[in-house]
């Protein structure tokens, strides 16, 4: 759910998340923020995408679909 979060927030304002940003800012253990980002991608809420000039740097960034859907959710939390 946080990751979610902070990719809805970043992707909204345009700028990249990396998986190394999620990995500091997550409170799992690296093993299981990369495992829930392998879950997320499965169900076709994140994708991958590798950095152009450096591959040691991968983004992860929230789909479309799962963006409709967090709007969607957010929006009838907001509403009584």
């Amino acid at each position: 759910w946080d990751m979610l979060l902070q990719l809805y927030v970043q992707g909204s304002s345009g700028s990249p998340t990396t998986v190394e940003q999620l990995l500091k800012t997550s409170t799992l253990p690296s093993s299981v923020t990369l495992k829930w980002l392998r879950h997320l991608e499965a169900e076709e809420l994140v994708i991958w995408r590798s950095h152009p000039s450096d591959p040691d740097v991968e983004f992860v960034e929230i789909t479309a679909e799962a963006t409709s859907a967090l709007e969607t959710y957010l929006q009838g939390v907001r509403e009584p």
